[in-house]
């Protein structure tokens, strides 16, 4: 048993260790980056780390997979309204972190969707999008990180493209 538990240490280690970046993200400079989400807003937990890359002349490029058309429980707005409202509140925190409209990529799909809709099409999409950009570095969402107990089907299958679509 003990070899077991010095094997998972060990692996645990190597792992987090070359997880991290050999430089800190507050010393990126003259980085692109590309952010992949599923929905208009879920780079918001991400907006302190974006502030400080875009201050340190960093290009930064947010890539939503879906237009977040059915986000709310208002019944009175369409999932096309939304979906408009939703860009415009993206575009609008986007400015507020210095970035402009022309950083911002939303493929179209609907939320909630992702899972259902062809795997191939939008592997195909973020592959465009990552070659196009040639990022240096990419974020998106881990799919089986164990702290969110609940974790949206939409994140699940975005972080799963995303993946896919780096080894493409």
């Amino acid at each position: 048993m003990k070899v077991y538990e010095i094997l998972i240490f060990i692996i645990f280690t190597f792992n987090y260790v070359n997880s991290q970046p050999k430089i800190p993200v507050e010393k990126w400079n003259g980085k692109t980056i590309l952010l992949v989400g599923a929905h208009p807003d879920d780079d918001y937990q991400s907006h302190g780390t974006l502030a400080l890359l875009n201050k340190n002349s960093n290009r930064i490029f947010i890539l939503t997979l879906t237009t977040g058309n059915v986000g709310t429980k208002d019944l009175s707005i369409s999932k096309n309204d939304l979906s408009i409202i939703r860009r415009k509140e993206q575009i609008e925190a986007m400015k507020v972190l210095g970035l402009s409209e022309d950083q911002y990529i939303n493929l179209g799909y609907d939320d909630g969707r992702l899972e259902f809709s062809d795997r191939e099409e939008i592997i195909g999409k973020i592959v465009y999008y990552i070659r196009k950009i040639k990022p240096d570095v990419l974020m998106s969402f881990d799919p089986g990180y164990n702290y969110q107990l609940w974790h949206k089907s939409d994140h699940r299958a975005s972080a799963y493209l995303t993946a896919d679509a780096v080894r493409a």
